[in-house]
């Protein structure tokens, strides 16, 4: 993984799991890794539009289907328990 992506995580765990600790100095390590003032403003609407889509979906009790709980499970995705309970009774495929 470069430098560069490494910034850009760093920045959207900061986003997603603190995001009143968010400082123009962590905008500006985004600039200085690389990225345009375009680039920084489309990683911070997508890591906003992704925690707003599962805020939503977990707030109407929305469920993964198919083998989203093993990729989930994969890539280490933390999950609330209503929203794989029902896939730990049926059988893997």
């Amino acid at each position: 993984m470069s430098d560069r992506d490494r910034a850009m995580l760093r920045y959207v765990r900061k986003l997603t799991l603190e995001p009143a600790k968010v400082e123009r100095e962590d905008v500006e390590e985004l600039g200085r890794a690389g990225f345009s003032d375009a680039a920084i403003g489309d990683i911070a609407i997508n890591a906003a539009l992704f925690a707003f889509m599962n805020r939503v979906v977990d707030g109407l009790g929305g469920q993964l289907e198919g083998d989203m709980l093993q990729r989930a499970k994969r890539f280490e995705l933390p999950l609330h328990a209503g929203t794989y309970e029902h896939l730990l009774a049926e059988p893997s495929t």
